[in-house]
Order: C-alpha cells, then sequence, then structure tokens
C-alpha cells in the first residue's frame, strides 16, 4: 500500500533554488543572473511550466531515494484541501500581489497544509478533456475573484503546461512505497 502526503506548503522560491543549484536547470525568468528576487525566499516559486515541475520531482526523488515525489491529480488536490471555510482570510482579490507562503498560515487545508486557496494557483497533473496540452490549476490566485479560489468551484481552470505563468506555482505529492 502507497502512503501519500501532499507538502505543507507550495514549493518555494528558495527550495527550488537548491533543485537549480543542484542541477544547473533553467531559472525562472523573473530571477536575475540565475538569483531569487530580494525579499522572495519564502514566496511561491512561480513562472515554472510542467515541465519545469517534472524535473523538480524527478531531483526530489533521487534525492530521497525511498520515495517519489510527483504533482498531485486534481482530485488529490481536492481531497487534502477540503472545503474553503467562508470567512477564511487568504491572499484572493486582494491588492496586495503574491505573498509568503506563511502569510495566511492560520487557515488550514483540511490535511493541515496552507497556502491552498489564493496567493497563487497550484499546477495539477490532470490534463482537461479535449485539451491534452493544457493541465488544471486549483486554489485562484491574489489577482483572481474569491469565488474562483473556492475547492468546490464548478468551473475548471487551467494553463498550458508549457507555459510559465507569474501566478502558477506547484506543490508535490510525496508517494512511499
Amino acid at each position: 500500500m502507497n502512503h501519500l502526503s501532499i507538502s505543507y506548503t507550495p514549493i518555494t522560491n528558495a527550495e527550488y533554488a537548491l533543485f537549480l543549484k543542484a542541477t544547473r536547470h533553467q531559472p525562472p525568468a523573473t530571477w536575475v543572473n540565475g538569483r531569487i528576487p530580494s525579499g522572495k525566499s519564502e514566496m511561491p516559486v512561480t513562472n515554472v511550466s510542467i515541465p519545469d515541475v517534472l524535473a523538480y520531482c524527478e531531483w526530489r526523488t533521487a534525492q530521497d531515494g525511498s520515495a517519489r515525489y510527483r504533482l498531485p491529480t486534481e482530485r488529490e488536490w481536492m481531497t487534502a484541501t477540503g472545503t474553503l471555510p467562508s470567512k477564511a482570510r487568504i491572499n484572493c482579490g486582494e491588492s496586495l500581489g503574491m505573498t509568503s507562503v506563511r502569510r495566511f498560515a492560520t487557515t488550514r487545508a483540511a490535511c493541515g497544509a496552507i497556502d491552498m486557496w489564493g496567493n497563487c494557483w497550484e499546477w495539477t497533473a490532470t490534463r482537461l478533456p479535449g485539451k491534452p496540452s493544457v493541465c488544471a490549476v486549483k486554489g485562484g490566485a491574489w489577482n483572481t475573484p474569491r469565488a474562483h479560489c473556492r475547492t468546490e468551484t464548478s468551473s475548471r481552470f487551467g494553463r498550458t503546461a508549457t507555459n510559465r505563468y507569474p501566478d502558477v506555482t506547484f506543490r508535490i505529492v510525496r508517494e512511499q512505497y
């Protein structure tokens, strides 16, 4: 039986920098000379495509040696998240721009993770029906209406997997065998 766990926060710029240092993978376009922008270490890494995310997951898997790392499916993401409490404080539809992954840490998902709603959309491994190049994104972002940040939003949002977006990040699933 496999044991799954989802990361407590989205992958931060600081975590992604470790991957870049070890692999010499291309940094996000917003990083000047391959360096994290000042004051943004604890913000979610953005401007990463699905191929970038898969390379990160392969690296994490190799580093661990006893588990596999991957993107959650849309269903796994929604199960981990649960329902957004109606009065929860989140960074969605705010004028704050992107914030640290810990800024709204008092709002926790069903699994105990933080920063699952708002701040940045999160990539999932799920492809949208009829659109094989588009992956579902979940959670909303600082620049979207709160209604789009809800887990149970009936509309499905997606982004082209090979593109990089300033409001899309990722978190990972650790699959222990």
